[in-house]
């Protein structure tokens, strides 16, 4: 569904409405459920927008009560449309490097959303999130504090991980502490032969 069909479909029903105010020949109920046809036209093209704004922030400044779940809808989409890769992980103060999500197949990207990470023990150790290949997702640096919240939000499409890659902890050491959560998902991105799929 596109904003370009959406926005027709919004100016179609305004229309309606107006026939049907201004020329008084319809129900109350009927005027009610064009009114509702509407709102709904309306939250739809807001998730486009978000959407097309690659998920962080409302475009066009649309603010209100529901962006925020406009833009969690977002996210959640793209997790129900592809694989769902989100988890956890409580790390103790002796967990080293650790693979945090596996690829599916070699033609797959994962696109991490979202990751949190909170510290109930800091030590002198940086923490990176990684493909397994190296290339850095998000950073955080050694001594991050004692509860202490570090957030990294990348979109409801998320940022890429290395195609084929697997998502991984990379900790410079053993010491800190925590909890840590992700949300992503992972979708069939390179070419491959139909009977391998």
């Amino acid at each position: 569904m596109t904003r370009d069909y959406l926005v027709g479909a919004l100016t179609q029903l305004e229309t309606q409405l107006k026939t049907a105010t201004d020329a008084n020949t319809q129900a109350g109920n009927q005027v009610q459920a064009i009114n509702g046809a509407i709102q709904c036209v309306k939250q739809l093209i807001q998730v486009e927008d978000v959407n097309a704004a690659g998920g962080s922030a409302p475009a066009h400044g649309i603010t209100g009560p529901g962006v925020e779940r406009i833009l969690m809808d977002a996210y959640r989409k793209e997790r129900i449309i592809n694989q769902d890769i989100s988890g956890e992980l409580r790390a103790t103060a002796t967990t080293g490097d650790t693979t945090l999500v596996t690829v599916k197949k070699a033609a797959y990207t994962l696109f991490i959303q979202r990751i949190i990470a909170y510290f109930t023990t800091s030590a002198a150790v940086n923490w990176s999130f990684e493909s397994a290949t190296g290339a850095v997702i998000a950073n955080i640096p050694a001594s991050p504090g004692v509860d202490t919240r570090w957030e990294f939000d990348f979109g409801a499409k998320g940022k890429s991980v290395d195609v084929g890659q697997n998502f991984v902890l990379n900790v410079s050491a053993t010491g800190s502490a925590g909890h840590i959560e992700w949300e992503g998902y992972q979708r069939l991105t390179a070419a491959v032969d139909p009977a391998s799929t």
